[in-house]
């Protein structure tokens, strides 16, 4: 019959175990305790949980309510605008159509007949339309001659045209051309102004002796979905500015982008000029 082995243990290694075996226990009874303790984490007031459940749906009406309050206007309408308001693909189709069309609407007579919707449906967002009244033309007003002066439409002006202001040689002149093509066109002769180097007189020279005879054609941009990059690639939009333009948009992503200039400190000309390149 085969011989057991026994089990050896030295004295230090069952010493080893038994303080295991009182710390283990330890460790137990100190969660035990702290787990029925009547401050515990671990215990759930369910009166404050449905008092923050109440006040949690208050806020989103809140937020609801104030999504519904702002205007849009009708003329840089977009497709998520036009889902906020209930409006028709199709009535939205033909807004667009005729947007392309350069046809724009100042009056809810003018945005009904565009669109194609029926009187209840216009009755139903017309508090949510804000319209506005045609923008004005920025050309300086014309002065008294003695004199018929021939104007020359500054965005068809060559080098040879500019330099035959007094006051404007070679610099000059490429230094206008170059910001025109900067703008994609002057809009306004007043944008003149914001070529650096020119005197008061040789502005005055240039809204005597030029004008805007054919507009540029600008693309805007739609601002809802405008990246950093493609915001800072526009006139009159630096870096610095496309960055906190967006960071206002998503502080504020509901808001129409005529209402959130008032959030930003843009005086009334810089925002016309942006008003050009996005809506």
């Amino acid at each position: 019959m085969p011989h057991k082995i026994p089990l050896l243990l030295t004295s230090f290694q069952r010493k080893g175990i038994l303080f295991f075996l009182i710390l283990l226990l330890a460790v137990f009874l100190v969660v035990f305790l702290w787990a029925r303790r009547p401050n515990s984490e671990l215990h759930f007031d369910l009166e404050t949980m449905a008092a923050w459940e109440v006040h949690y749906q208050k806020l989103q009406e809140q937020t609801k309510a104030a999504q519904t309050k702002y205007q849009y206007n009708p003329n840089f309408l977009t497709a998520y605008r036009a889902y906020l308001l209930d409006l028709s693909p199709e009535a939205f189709d033909r807004l667009k159509a005729a947007r392309k069309r350069g046809e724009k609407s100042y009056t809810p007579a003018q945005f009904q007949q565009l669109t194609g919707i029926a009187d209840s449906t216009l009755a139903r967002i017309l508090p949510h339309l804000k319209f506005s009244a045609p923008l004005q033309s920025f050309e300086a007003p014309k002065k008294v001659q003695t004199a018929v002066v021939k104007k020359i439409g500054i965005n068809e002006a060559t080098a040879s045209d500019l330099e035959a202001i007094r006051g404007i040689g070679p610099v000059l002149a490429a230094r206008i051309l170059k910001y025109k093509a900067y703008l994609g066109g002057y809009s306004s002769i007043d944008q003149l102004q914001e070529v650096y180097g020119l005197s008061p007189q040789v502005l005055t020279a240039l809204q005597q002796q030029f004008k805007i005879q054919n507009p540029p054609h600008i693309q805007p941009l739609e601002f809802a979905t405008a990246t950093v990059q493609e915001l800072s690639g526009l006139p009159y939009i630096e870096y610095t500015t496309a960055r906190q333009l967006v960071q206002v948009r998503s502080q504020y992503p509901n808001m129409p982008l005529d209402s959130l200039w008032q959030y930003l400190p843009f005086d009334p000309m810089r925002i016309r000029r942006l008003t050009l390149y996005l809506y």
